[in-house]
């Protein structure tokens, strides 16, 4: 298919199209790929790699991440990678395990939090 490993991960592939270049990224049976004309893309797997393809898509979450994508002004427009799921996850975990609310706060600590005085000597 053209595409060659990258030097710094070698589940990033990486082809030159001279113009531009696009990517595909793998992670064991799991693939994401940038590409300018992605049903041809596609298509190849299909054909040449004989890929049987699931969920073919706009991804939005991938290995983790929440995807999305941020239009500018001349169209074009940027990927946007979050990790606002994987946060959420976690915080129904530590309210689960600690019986503790920890959503909607503004700053590390509850502000109606009031230390107490320690007046041990030690």
């Amino acid at each position: 298919m053209g595409f060659e490993p990258s030097k710094a991960d070698f589940d990033l592939w990486i082809k030159d199209f001279g113009t531009h270049y696009e990517y595909i990224c793998v992670y064991v049976d799991d693939i994401i790929a940038a590409s300018l004309n992605a049903d041809a893309l596609l298509e190849e797997f299909r054909l040449k790699a004989h890929y049987k393809l699931k969920g073919v898509g706009q991804p939005d979450y991938y290995l983790g991440g929440n995807y999305g994508r941020i239009k500018s002004a001349d169209g074009m427009g940027t990927c946007s990678l979050s990790a606002h799921t994987y946060i959420e996850n976690i915080c129904d975990k530590i309210e689960k395990a600690t019986d503790a609310k920890s959503r909607n706060y503004q700053m590390p600590m509850d502000p109606d939090y009031r230390p107490e005085s320690d007046n041990s000597i030690v």
